[in-house]
């Protein structure tokens, strides 16, 4: 009986130095799956070479512009963040602003001070367009004034100028691809009104700048984009550029939007980014325009495509600036 009541008593410490060891190897541990930024691995070397990207985009470059989805939400996505687009982009361009998150306004502060980026809010023309159109289908049967038109046009203008505002953006891009109204003078004149009270607002007008009738103020703008879309040949490329900048606009401020595959659209429309850029160079020496750079209509779903993060607007930012590294 003795010797079984010092085995128990031997096989109890034991198993309890077991549990302590087991409790000790088992002990949950944070981990941090998040990976360090050149900030925080270099600060001083980051910040050096942040200098000298502000300083190269004071001088001739050609121009790249990555364009994004804004949200009122918190954001939950790094391609959402203006922090984490490559420090030599010269815009961010925001769609789907209004009420921007204050997080991403306050990182659009940032990569203005830090890297010399700016920011541009996105104005469509087009959607308030459609918007009117469905008012107008539902008061079918009813006459609608041209006055009720115009200032539905003035407010939401006046709206989205107002949100800009608010968020701190440092320009506009404004989308006229489609004008389908006489209302295009109350559009442009909001928009002239809110440049001419920010005379260093940059303003870049997207799609068929020629056919807004007021060209003085079309001729001021920054940058004339053309949207390639479906069209892939360099022809193909000529011809739409002539038709967005007629023969009235200034002929040297012409920027190629194109896109990159998404979940949505697996397979690449139009000419491919890369080829885009090639593209911008083989033009510089074009007698009738002359491109400066590129503008990315949908970089959030470049973020996770290549081996990189933004791997084609890394690609693209290399090929039409060879000097940057």
């Amino acid at each position: 009986m003795k010797g079984f009541v010092k085995t128990s008593i031997i096989a109890l410490a034991a198993s309890s130095l077991v549990a302590v060891s087991c409790a000790k190897w088992t002990q949950p541990e944070s981990l941090n799956f998040r990976r360090e930024t050149p900030e925080q691995i270099d600060p001083a070397g980051y910040e050096t070479r942040l200098k000298a990207v502000r300083e190269w985009k004071r001088t001739v470059h050609n121009i790249t512009i990555a364009t994004i989805s804004g949200t009122s939400s918190t954001p939950s996505f790094r391609w959402q963040h203006p922090k984490d687009i490559p420090d030599s982009v010269d815009f961010i361009c925001i769609k789907d602003f209004s009420g921007l998150h204050e997080s991403l306004a306050d990182e659009l502060a940032y990569v203005r001070e830090k890297k010399g980026t700016a920011s541009l809010a996105y104005i469509d023309y087009s959607a308030i367009a459609e918007s009117w159109s469905q008012i107008e289908d539902e008061n079918e049967g009813s006459i609608l004034a041209d006055a009720d038109r115009d200032e539905y046009f003035k407010e939401n203008v006046a709206a989205l100028l107002d949100s800009a505002e608010k968020s701190g953006f440092d320009g506009l891009m404004v989308s006229v691809e489609q004008i389908e109204y006489a209302s295009d003078d109350v559009f442009i004149s909001a928009v002239k009104s809110w440049k001419e009270k920010r005379p260093d607002a940059p303003v870049v007008l997207r799609g068929y700048a020629k056919h807004i009738s007021d060209t003085e103020f079309a001729s001021s703008c920054a940058y004339y984009v053309v949207v390639a879309g479906e069209l892939s040949s360099p022809g193909q490329l000529i011809l739409e550029t002539t038709r967005c900048i007629g023969s009235v606009l200034p002929c040297d401020r012409v920027l190629l939007e194109v896109s990159v595959p998404s979940s949505e659209t697996p397979e690449q429309t139009g000419i491919a980014p890369e080829a885009a850029a090639e593209w911008v160079l083989a033009q510089k020496d074009n007698r009738n325009f002359t491109p400066q750079g590129i503008v990315f209509g949908n970089t959030e779903d470049d973020y996770w495509r290549n081996d990189r993060n933004y791997g084609s607007l890394r690609t693209v930012i290399e090929i039409l600036n060879p000097q940057v590294k």
